[in-house]
């Protein structure tokens, strides 16, 4: 911007040298100015563009900014030379005045003295008139000299304003070439700082759009999902692989204590239907499904060969054999019996055998059970 407000003034001060009309003069700065600042922004916007995808208006607005250049660098010249011949002008006209101050401030010191001279060789006549123009010469030469102190004082201003011009300096094939590396100077200095600009806004974009927004890295979060129930999938053993698959993550997650428990003692019989018992199981499967993660400390219970496991038609094998021999008459509904032929405890025979009475299978007589069918028939 610097060197453009250099080259808009060299425009101007060579208008001022070589143009006399005043609104000429206004229009041609205006259009100086213009120029200017088209060949910057060409050079500039030459430089923003891609090189391949513009590459035609890239090469028009160099065209258009070298023909600027040029231009605007022979005016530079042009104007270097009108003002060193400007500068010529005034100082040889200082000079010739100099000269003719030095020769007349002679002459008149010249005169001054024979006038003074003349008047001392009349005075000394004997002669009246003699010597009265003797003393008119002698006020001749007083004047003379009065009026060459006027003339010695502008003598000295102009010999101290007096300065040697370029063309004094370097003759006159050093100053044109002087004045033609100071024109492409000032001209390439701003032509070259806003080329660099635009090159520079370039290369950050391209940069910024090979390297692409920064996109957030997505962390997918573990999603609990929930497993389905005994009562979704249905079957026989479906609560035992679902209580087994809920208690993976809590086994994971917290150490597993095995604990041996005893058998279960002796409790009275109460007689639950069949409904009830198996509604109960469902809600336990059901508790251990969704609230795996609840428990702190869970503990792996582990028995003898034989192990109770409930009654209704989701428990075990163990009640349905139980069962179907009762029915079919090759075991007798007591608690020996059941113990000795299937190794259930007594509360689990007591358990087993409730839920037969509570179906209707078995009734009780006296402190035993027998079939419903073979009682009925007696």
């Amino acid at each position: 911007m610097a060197a453009a407000v250099i080259t808009t003034r060299f425009f101007v001060l060579g208008l001022e040298r070589t143009e006399a009309d005043e609104p000429a003069r206004q229009a041609l700065i205006a259009a100086g100015a213009l120029m200017v600042v088209v060949e910057l922004l060409a050079f500039g916007l030459a430089a923003l563009l891609p090189r391949t995808a513009l590459r035609a208006a890239r090469f028009k607005l160099v065209a258009l900014g070298l023909a600027l250049l040029a231009f605007e660098a022979g005016t530079l010249y042009v104007t270097q030379v009108a003002m060193v011949r400007t500068s010529q002008a005034a100082s040889h006209s200082q000079n010739t005045r100099i000269h003719e101050l030095r020769a007349s401030i002679v002459a008149q010191r010249e005169a001054a003295a024979a006038l003074r001279e003349t008047s001392a060789r009349q005075a000394q006549s004997s002669n009246v008139w003699i010597r009265e123009a003797a003393a008119k010469q002698a006020r001749q030469a007083l004047d003379v000299e009065a009026n060459l102190a006027g003339q010695v004082t502008e003598l000295a201003r102009l010999e101290a304003a007096s300065a040697p011009t370029l063309a004094d300096t370097l003759g006159e094939q050093g100053m044109i070439a002087y004045a033609v590396c100071r024109s492409l100077l000032i001209v390439l200095m701003g032509v070259v700082l806003f080329a660099v600009a635009g090159a520079l806004l370039r290369a950050r974009r391209t940069v910024i759009n090979a390297v692409g927004p920064c996109e957030q890295e997505v962390v997918a979060e573990p999603v609990s999902q929930p497993l389905p129930t005994m009562r979704s999938t249905g079957g026989r053993f479906a609560a035992a692989p679902l209580a087994a698959l809920a208690a993976a993550p809590a086994a994971f997650a917290q150490p597993q204590v095995t604990v041996q428990t005893p058998a279960p003692a002796e409790r009275p019989t109460v007689a639950t239907p069949m409904q009830s018992t198996a509604s109960t199981m469902m809600r336990r499967a059901d508790a251990v499904v969704t609230e795996p993660l609840e428990t702190k400390h869970r503990a792996v219970v582990t028995q003898g060969a034989v192990q109770d496991s409930g009654t209704g038609e989701d428990d075990g094998a163990r009640f349905q054999r139980v069962r179907a021999d009762i029915l079919a008459g090759r075991l007798k509904p007591s608690l020996r019996a059941v113990y000795a032929e299937h190794g259930a405890t007594q509360a689990v025979a007591r358990r087993y055998l409730a839920a037969m009475e509570a179906s209707g299978e078995i009734k009780r007589v006296g402190q035993g059970y027998v079939l419903a069918d073979a009682s009925s028939g007696t």
